[in-house]
C-alpha cells in the first residue's frame, strides 16, 4: 500500500474559507465593515500576512472591498454580476417574466417542502409570526408592509429549509433584501 503525503491547508486558505462562509451565510452582511486587520488577526489567532492574503483573495472574488485608510467592507453588490443581466433580459423580453415566475414557483415549493422536514420549533414560530404579519398588512391595505413581510417570510422559509451549516440561498441573495430589490426577481 502506498501512502500519500498529508497536506496541511495553508492558513490563509482556512481564513478565506471561514470569512467566505460568514459572508455567504449572512453573519457578515453586505456593507458591513470588518474589524481592523490587527484586531481580526487577533480574533483568528493568525498572523497579519496570512489574514491579508485571505482578504486579498476575497477581494478578488468580489466578496470584500478595501478602502485605503477606510477599512475592509463586505461588498454591497454580491449579486450584481448575476442580477444585472437578468434585469436586462426581463426588460428586453417581458415574456421572460412568466418563465422566471414558473422557476420561482418551483423553488419556493421545494423550499417549503424542505422547511417542513428540517425546520426547528423556533423556525416554525418565526414563519407563523411572519405569516400573521402578512395577513395584518393585507387587512390594513399597507402594501409596503405586506411586501416587506412577504420577503421576510420567504427568507425564513428558505433558511429553515437548509441543512444546518449550509449557506441558505436566500442569504446568498441578501437577507436584507428590500421589497424593491426582491421584486427584480
Amino acid at each position: 500500500m502506498a501512502y500519500s503525503k498529508i497536506r496541511q491547508p495553508k492558513l490563509s486558505d482556512v481564513i478565506e474559507q471561514q470569512l467566505e462562509f460568514l459572508i455567504l451565510e449572512g453573519t457578515l452582511r453586505p456593507g458591513e465593515k470588518l474589524p481592523p486587520e490587527r484586531e481580526l488577526a487577533k480574533q483568528f489567532d493568525v498572523s497579519r500576512p496570512s489574514l491579508r492574503e485571505a482578504i486579498q483573495r476575497l477581494e478578488a472574488k468580489g466578496l470584500l472591498l478595501r478602502r485605503q485608510g477606510g477599512g475592509t467592507f463586505v461588498q454591497n453588490s454580491l449579486w450584481q454580476s448575476f442580477s444585472d443581466p437578468l434585469v436586462e433580459l426581463l426588460s428586453d423580453h417581458p415574456e421572460s417574466q412568466f418563465d422566471l415566475l414558473e422557476t420561482r414557483h418551483a423553488l419556493e415549493g421545494i423550499a417549503a417542502y424542505y422547511a417542513a422536514l428540517r425546520s426547528t420549533d423556533e423556525d416554525r414560530v418565526r414563519i407563523r409570526e411572519l405569516h400573521q404579519a402578512i395577513e395584518r398588512a393585507q387587512q390594513s391595505g399597507d402594501l409596503d408592509a405586506e411586501s416587506s413581510a412577504v420577503v421576510q417570510y420567504q427568507i425564513a422559509v428558505t433558511r429553515s429549509s437548509t441543512q444546518r451549516g449550509a449557506p441558505p440561498s436566500a442569504t446568498l441573495h441578501g437577507a436584507d433584501a428590500s421589497p424593491e430589490r426582491s421584486s427584480e426577481f
